[in-house]
């Protein structure tokens, strides 16, 4: 409950004021923190998921809270894209690696269905979705998100399932004085 508060908050913070509590956080703990919040939804529905961080990454300069609900908010759509189509071989893969040398990328890639090519090229846009009672506000707070964040987000979506990247810039590297 204290972490949904603090989620909303710091959300609101973002949309208000444009202001987010930044700090210098290691990729790979930003990963593993929120694949951990989505660990008993993967586990009910009978999903795979495999991290694959590299380990010589920078660090990143964000709002860890945020950038946690981006990944969690990607990874929950993976898992109803694969339940919805009924794979029973549902995976999905969390990837970060460097994309230039002052950038991280992260890729959250499954096996199901891809998205509707009705909707593929408005799928960020407010309000588009799939989902009977969704909103259709995830991935537009998400690119919201990663644009506040200095980054950039891709959407792919071909026969081997989906793939929706984002960019995040590396943490300045730190001084150090003798």
């Amino acid at each position: 409950a204290e972490r949904a508060a603090d989620v909303i908050r710091r959300l609101r913070d973002l949309i208000r004021l444009g202001r987010s509590d930044t700090s210098s956080i290691s990729v790979g703990r930003l990963v593993m923190e929120a694949a951990s919040y989505c660990q008993s939804e993967l586990e009910r529905s009978g999903v795979r998921l495999q991290l694959q961080a590299r380990r010589d990454l920078p660090d990143v300069s964000v709002d860890a809270i945020q950038i946690e609900q981006v990944i969690i908010n990607l990874v929950r759509n993976s898992i109803e894209a694969l339940t919805d189509a009924g794979r029973y071989d549902g995976r999905i893969t969390i990837e970060a690696e460097p994309n230039g040398p002052n950038e991280v990328a992260i890729r959250v890639r499954d096996n199901g269905p891809g998205f509707d090519p009705d909707l593929y090229e408005r799928a960020a846009a407010p309000f588009t979705t799939t989902k009977p009672g969704g909103l259709g506000l995830g991935l537009s707070l998400t690119r919201s998100i990663i644009e506040a964040h200095g980054g950039r987000l891709a959407i792919e979506s071909g026969a081997n399932g989906a793939v929706v990247s984002f960019t995040l810039r590396a943490a300045p590297a730190r001084m150090v004085t003798a």
